[in-house]
């Protein structure tokens, strides 16, 4: 399983994924409010306006 997320506009595609290590992760065991936030935070820094 890998979190990710993807968006597009008219200038930008991005796909952010969380990379996962190679031991067992239960779903439960992932953040994603946190992952959302760092996505945003990502999706903020690289879109390009215009």
């Amino acid at each position: 399983m890998e979190p990710s997320c993807v968006w597009g506009d008219s200038s930008t595609v991005v796909k952010v994924a969380l990379g996962m290590s190679s031991r067992r992760v239960k779903p439960s065991d992932i953040d994603l409010d946190h992952f959302a936030a760092e996505v945003a935070g990502i999706r903020d820094e690289v879109r390009v306006v215009g």
